[in-house]
C-alpha cells in the first residue's frame, strides 16, 4: 500500500518568509484577570509553523536532503563568530537559518564548498510533526 505524499520540495523552500510574534489567551488567574501566553512562528509558503516544531522539523530535512556536514560546518563557524549566541541550541538554531537563506555564500572566511545537487524531498502524511503545521 502506497502512502499519500504531502510535500514536496527543498530544504530552502522551508525558508522563512518572516519571523512574528503572536499572544494566545489562555484563560483566567485567580483574580480574574485575563492570562497570555507569546507564540513565536516562522511564516513559510507551507503555512505558520511555530518555533519550537520549526527548528527541529528543518533539522530532520536537512538530514534527509544529505546537508548534515553543511549544517554542522555552519555550526562550527557560527560557534566562533557569533559571540552573542550562548548556548548551544541558539548556535543550531541561528546556523540552521544561516543554511537555509544561504547566508554562508557570503561570508569571506567560510570554507568554501563544492556545489551539490538539490536533493528534492518527498515528506509523508505518517510524520506528525508536519501533519500539525501545513
Amino acid at each position: 500500500m502506497y502512502q499519500t505524499c504531502s510535500v514536496v520540495c527543498k530544504v530552502e523552500d522551508f525558508k522563512p518568509a518572516s519571523n512574528n510574534f503572536r499572544s494566545e489567551f489562555i484563560g483566567k488567574d485567580q483574580t480574574d484577570r485575563k492570562q497570555y501566553r507569546g507564540i513565536s512562528f516562522k511564516k513559510t509558503q507551507f503555512g505558520d509553523i511555530e518555533d519550537i516544531n520549526y527548528y527541529p522539523l528543518m533539522k530532520e530535512f536537512i538530514e534527509i536532503a544529505g546537508k548534515s556536514e553543511l549544517l554542522k560546518t555552519v555550526k562550527d563557524y557560527c560557534r566562533e563568530h557569533c559571540a552573542w549566541l550562548k548556548t548551544e541550541n541558539d548556535i543550531e538554531n541561528h546556523a540552521i537559518d544561516c543554511l537555509l537563506s544561504k547566508a554562508y555564500e557570503y561570508w569571506k572566511d567560510f570554507p568554501k564548498q563544492m556545489p551539490e545537487p538539490d536533493k528534492w524531498i518527498f515528506y509523508f502524511k505518517s510524520i506528525k510533526m508536519l501533519e500539525r503545521n501545513l
